[in-house]
C-alpha cells in the first residue's frame, strides 16, 4: 500500500483544464450492509428495502480509470452526495450521469444527463 500503486488521482484532477480528460463519467451504487444499532433511519434506503452505504464513482469514460470516489449514508440522494463530494470539473470536460442527478446542470454546465419522464395526469 505505501508503494503508491493504488492511489487514486483523486478530486484535482479534474479540476485541471490541461489534463487529457475529456469526458468523465458518474454514478453512484447501493451497497447492503447489516442493520445499524443506532440511527438506523440514515442508513435505510426506502428504494433498496434494507440499510444500505452509497459510493459515488468518478471515472474517465476513454480509458476506465476512476479518477475519484465518493461515500454516504444510504438514506442521501445522489445529487446530494455529489453536492457533498465537492468535485469541481473544470468547464472544458464534459460529465454523463444518471437521471439520479437531476440539477447537475446547473452546477455544471457542460454535463448531460438522460431527459426525465413526465408524470401523467390521469
Amino acid at each position: 500500500m505505501k508503494s503508491g500503486l493504488f492511489n487514486l488521482p483523486g478530486k484535482k484532477t479534474v479540476q485541471q483544464p490541461n489534463i487529457d480528460l475529456e469526458i468523465v463519467v458518474v454514478d453512484v451504487a447501493e451497497h447492503e450492509i447489516e442493520k445499524p444499532q443506532k440511527k438506523q433511519r440514515n442508513y435505510y434506503s426506502g428504494k433498496q428495502g434494507y440499510h444500505t452505504l452509497k459510493s459515488q464513482v468518478l471515472a474517465d469514460q476513454k480509458t476506465g480509470m476512476i479518477i475519484c470516489t465518493a461515500h454516504g449514508k444510504g438514506r442521501i440522494h445522489d445529487f446530494n452526495l455529489w453536492k457533498n463530494s465537492q468535485i469541481g470539473i473544470d468547464k472544458s470536460i464534459e460529465c454523463l450521469a444518471d437521471k439520479g442527478h437531476q440539477g447537475l446542470q446547473k452546477h455544471h454546465e457542460n454535463s448531460r444527463i438522460p431527459y426525465k419522464k413526465r408524470k401523467s395526469k390521469n
